[in-house]
């Protein structure tokens, strides 16, 4: 699932028209899909991720980012299962890599 959700939301923020997307204080649903799109790009550049300071910071520009537990969770999920597609599609690669050297 982030894997898609990211693909979908960087097709419609390609789209030269606006976008809007905004929970109803701004801060719950919101600040956790704006913390899940940061945290794994960062994961994909720096090779490691620090979902929890990373919430802290966001909560000192904006009170109440990633409002509830289950969203706290739902980030952690969403990291998990990224992870793991990661290295499903390693394995492969190497097997391949190691085929192909044979």
């Amino acid at each position: 699932m982030p894997v898609r959700l990211r693909l979908g939301a960087r097709r419609v923020l390609s789209d030269p028209n606006p976008f809007l997307f905004l929970s109803s204080a701004g801060v719950g649903r919101t600040g956790t899909l704006i913390a899940l799109d940061v945290l794994l790009r960062q994961l994909e550049r720096d090779r490691c991720v620090g979902p929890f300071s990373y919430v802290r910071k966001m909560r000192e520009s904006r009170p109440l980012m990633v409002q509830t537990e289950a969203q706290y969770v739902f980030l952690h999920q969403c990291i998990l299962q990224f992870l793991q597609q990661f290295a499903r599609k390693s394995r492969t690669r190497s097997k391949s890599v190691e085929w192909n050297g044979i």
